[in-house]
């Protein structure tokens, strides 16, 4: 009874910033207690009343700086429109307290031999990546490719590392890197966040289960990050791909987000717990229904967006 007092009291205190309509609570087939604006199906649940006060949330204005490219004022538009979506959801749906961030501002070279030079002087093996986040200039830097939506998308990509990076520094890397290829594809529509398919990610992951190169789901969140970029490297991004569709796994469904949820906050108080542990304890079924749920989701072929 203390520890549930204690859960709810916390789970006030978090939700106390924002505007939410209804937060339940319920328990799993394993007695587990989990708590989301969207309960399980076909379980008995009880509604929180929580006091609430209106969301303050009113995003940031984004400086930015192209160099030798020509941005449309509508691109500029859409630049901050997408970097704010990424703090939104953050904010809104993990919990984060995005006013304590400092707002980045971007960088875009119109050459990537411009873009290369530029990090070169911060960063000596990070040279050939699409674009990176500068934490000591608070800035995300990239380059125009000829595809200026997937730079774009890349924008988004930064986005998140940097929030990570403010606020949670010490999280997994399988799980930052999977947050970052999702936030890609995140989009605001009549003030509601949707998750689109990541198309690269999509195909990607059927041809890499065709070759058995994907790791077993409960193995893959047990890597240490240190040991995750080794591999991801050494795999030619195949550990990337991975990422990006276990996380789209997890927040497509409530007990999910739930779950990642309860992740992130564990490492940003500074718990060291590795993943496989924690989610033995905290997901659904713990790691055979992860791993379950992991085999249905390679093999599906819904490109179905998730509402968030």
């Amino acid at each position: 009874m203390k520890n549930q007092i204690l859960i709810i009291f916390f789970i006030s205190i978090t939700f106390s910033t924002y505007s939410v309509s209804e937060i339940y609570k319920w328990r799993d087939e394993s007695g587990r207690v989990h708590f989301g604006d969207k309960p399980a199906a076909g379980v008995e649940k009880t509604k929180i009343e929580l006091a609430v006060r209106k969301s303050q949330w009113v995003g940031f204005k984004i400086k930015i700086d192209d160099q030798g490219v020509n941005l449309t004022d509508d691109e500029r538009a859409r630049i901050e429109t997408d970097v704010n979506a990424v703090y939104r959801f953050f904010d809104k749906k993990l919990y984060f307290d995005i006013y304590k961030t400092i707002p980045i501002n971007v960088k875009i070279f119109g050459h990537q031999k411009e873009y290369k030079n530029y990090i070169a002087e911060v960063s000596l093996n990070l040279i050939h990546t699409r674009g990176i986040y500068i934490h000591s200039k608070r800035q995300i830097a990239l380059y125009m490719r000829e595809d200026r939506e997937s730079t774009f998308q890349t924008i988004k990509h930064e986005v998140s590392h940097a929030i990570i990076r403010s606020l949670s520094p010490y999280i997994s890397s399988w799980l930052n890197e999977g947050l970052a290829e999702n936030m890609e594809m995140i989009t605001v529509e009549n003030n509601r966040l949707f998750l689109g398919v990541h198309e690269e990610n999509f195909h990607n992951l059927i041809r890499y289960d065709k070759n058995n190169s994907l790791m077993q789901a409960s193995k893959f969140i047990a890597l240490k990050s240190k040991e995750w970029r080794k591999q991801n490297i050494s795999s030619k991004y195949v550990l990337q791909t991975q990422a990006g569709e276990l996380v789209r796994l997890l927040l497509s469904t409530p007990q999910g987000r739930s779950f990642v949820i309860r992740l992130l906050h564990a490492y940003k108080s500074g718990d060291r717990t590795l993943a496989s542990r924690f989610a033995e304890k905290h997901y659904v079924g713990g790691l055979f229904a992860l791993e379950q749920n992991w085999e249905k989701w390679k093999r599906s072929t819904s490109k179905e967006r998730i509402s968030l």
